[in-house]
């Protein structure tokens, strides 16, 4: 399951951080990816305020 949704995210979404085994989770620590998830599919305007700080 995993495996499926890191391959959908990366490829289909196209994230702006490709996601693997080991920065999966870190990588959604900050919201960040979340929001550009949403920003994708027009449910976040705002994004452009967002930081990908760490």
């Amino acid at each position: 399951m995993a495996r499926e949704l890191k391959k959908i995210l990366n490829q289909r979404i196209g994230l702006s951080t490709t996601l693997d085994d080991f920065n999966f989770a870190s990588s959604f620590a900050n919201g960040y990816l979340i929001g550009e998830i949403l920003q994708k599919f027009g449910l976040q305007p705002d994004f452009a305020f967002f930081e990908n700080a760490r």
